[in-house]
């Protein structure tokens, strides 16, 4: 467990007008949030309790031009910020801004309203560290779309694999940073993707997605409702998707594997700041959960693709014939015998497999109608909803039974 705001003693001992350039609320970290305690100040009049610390550039002055600097500084990897950065430290530049709590000052008042307590539940843990809320209704969780005992199942060297991320909160968030890890060095994270429905018409105003040149299993998105009046936060949330991890396997991942998807940190590099997961809430860091998954790399047979009823790993013409012909052809003994997969056949996913499954699947072929339902194109398992009816998908792929 990560505690951000219990400040080593080295803070208590510093002078009180010593601060870090670019952490403008004080909690020891240059994120998102600073960012936004910047542009409260220069829109909304909010205080700063070290003007310094908002002062990015050190030109004297606070304007629009300090919260780009520090966006171009965590996220852009690049710019530079004026001392004292790496280390607490007094301005070296005189001006009129004043610094008079300084970083001690400012880190107290955030320790007494709020603690960040970012958990990432490990591989192996127990699952319900990450569905319970332990009665706190408080509690943000950021969590994937799924139970961590349940693993998301996939081929090796599949890509293009589609995993939804949830947010839970009681409102009032104007940004969040996600930050992906793949430890195991076998997962390749190909992008990540904003869900629009969550941000309402307008969407949010700023989304950046930082993926590191030299390293595939890291990745981090960091999504900002509004950057000016009047600020737009989210309304409150239960398990809604905010984005969509999109990632594949490595071709050398071993049948059996499972592999771990955390929520954590990009590291820092050279001058730069690392990229954390965070929550923004009014210029300040909130209090939340972030819960990983595990990827299970499995064979073909435990795995399908919607409208691939004769499991020749693609969908085409034959698929819908194939169905019409199990459904009404007969043979020598009076029936064809099962579908190779069931589930496949099951274009709808309702749970039965009938004429609306050929004619769904000749629709989309042929008009462009609604695509099968998921898993399509890739590979992958059922609905994650457990209720619902699930058919079975035989190893046997004979198509004559």
């Amino acid at each position: 467990m990560l505690s951000a705001l219990l400040l080593a003693p080295a803070i208590d001992a510093a002078p009180s007008n010593h601060f870090l350039r670019g952490d403008a609320n004080g909690d020891g970290a240059f994120t998102l949030s600073d960012i936004f305690a910047i542009l409260h100040h220069l829109h909304l009049g909010e205080r700063v309790l070290c003007e310094d610390a908002a002062d990015v550039n050190d030109d004297g002055h606070l304007g629009l031009i300090d919260p780009v600097i520090l966006i171009s500084a965590i996220f852009h990897r690049s710019g530079v910020i004026p001392e004292p950065f790496a280390a607490l430290g007094p301005d070296p530049t005189a001006d009129t801004l004043d610094c008079e709590l300084g970083f001690r000052g400012t880190a107290q008042r955030l320790a007494i309203q709020s603690e960040i307590d970012f958990d990432d539940v490990e591989f192996g843990e127990p699952p319900g560290d990450c569905f319970d809320d332990g009665g706190v209704a408080e509690l943000e969780f950021i969590r994937f779309r799924r139970a961590p005992d349940r693993p998301i199942k996939a081929l090796s060297g599949q890509n293009d694999l589609r995993v939804p991320v949830a947010l839970s909160t009681v409102g009032g968030i104007e940004g969040v940073t996600l930050s992906f890890d793949a430890p195991d060095g076998l997962l390749r994270f190909q992008g990540v993707e904003v869900e629009p429905n969550v941000f309402g018409k307008e969407g949010p105003e700023w989304v950046h997605v930082f993926a590191p040149t030299n390293d595939e299993s890291r990745i981090a998105i960091t999504i900002a409702l509004s950057t000016a009046p009047p600020f737009r936060v989210l309304p409150q949330l239960q398990n809604e998707v905010l984005a969509t991890l999109v990632f594949g396997v490595a071709e050398e991942a071993p049948v059996g594997s499972l592999l771990r998807i955390r929520f954590d940190d990009v590291p820092a590099e050279s001058s730069f700041p690392p990229i954390r997961n965070e929550i923004s809430r009014n210029g300040r860091p909130t209090v939340f959960r972030a819960c990983g998954a595990t990827v299970e790399v499995v064979s073909q047979d435990s795995v399908f693709i919607r409208g691939d009823a004769n499991r020749d790993w693609t969908v085409d013409i034959s698929d819908p014939l194939g169905i019409l012909h199990k459904l009404f052809a007969r043979g020598p003994g009076g029936s064809l015998g099962p579908f190779a997969c069931a589930d496949a056949a099951d274009v709808n996913d309702n749970g039965v497999v009938d004429i609306s499954d050929a004619s769904a699947l000749l629709g989309f072929l042929f008009n462009g109608d609604r695509p099968p339902e998921s898993p399509f194109p890739q590979a992958g398992e059922d609905s994650l909803v457990p209720e619902e009816p699930h058919l079975p998908c035989l190893d046997a792929v004979d198509p004559k039974g």
